[in-house]
This record gives structure tokens, sequence and C-alpha cells, in this order.
């Protein structure tokens, strides 16, 4: 992990024994501009890596893998046996929740930018 990205992480609250847990990584990711010191949050099936999402630190850009498998963050964790999960817009929302010992999984892409009725399983394709 990236000192900047760590100490942006705990600027937002969150605490290193949550980003380990949860597997956060930081570091440089290629965007459509360029290389920036980003977030990664890993989407993990069965203790694999099958995506991830970067978010850059300094103006709120994102990235995924393109082509790879749709599913909620932190899924893998909360199927371990927990009965109650809450599921949030983004990430960081996740994270917080797991800062108060709340198990939480967040859509892959975050909320539309706009209201939509599209219920195709290209939109909705991750709920299993």
């Amino acid at each position: 992990m990236k000192k900047e990205v760590a100490e942006w992480l705990a600027s937002r609250g969150i605490s290193q024994p949550t980003w380990e847990a949860n597997r956060v990584e930081g570091g440089m990711a290629q965007f459509y501009d360029g290389a920036k010191m980003s977030v990664v949050f890993g989407y993990y099936r069965n203790g694999d890596r099958i995506n991830y999402k970067a978010r850059s630190l300094e103006n709120k850009d994102y990235k995924q893998q393109t082509g790879r498998e749709q599913r909620f963050y932190n899924l893998d964790s909360v199927l371990a046996g927990v009965d109650d999960v809450w599921i949030v817009e983004g990430e960081m929302d996740a994270l917080s929740l797991a800062e108060i010992s709340l198990p939480a999984i967040s859509v892959p892409g975050g909320a539309p930018s706009s209201a939509s009725t599209d219920t195709s399983p290209r939109q909705y394709g991750f709920v299993e």
C-alpha cells in the first residue's frame, strides 16, 4: 500500500485493519488520460480476484477491468456465515460499515448517474 493511499483512506475514516481485512490495495493505475495514484478495490470469487475497480485520489476517476465478471464488492467476505447484510452504493460505503462491524456489499458499478428503468441482465446480471 502506497503511503498516500493509506493516508487518504485514514482521512476517510478507514483504518489499516479494515483495509487490510478487505484486501484494499493502492498505487498507480492507468486511466485514459495517464497514470494516477489510486485506491484499488478487488472483487473476489472463492478467494480469486476476478475484477477490480480503481479510484483515483485526485479527481474521483474510476476504472474497472473490461470484459470481466460483475459481482458485488465484498461478497466473499459476507458469505462466510452472517445473517444480515447491508447493500450499499459504493466500496467506500462498504468499508465504512466494516469499521463498525456491519457486513456490507456494494453494487459493482456504484449508483447510476441518472435514473433508469433498465432491468436487463446487462444492468443487473451480477445479482445471483
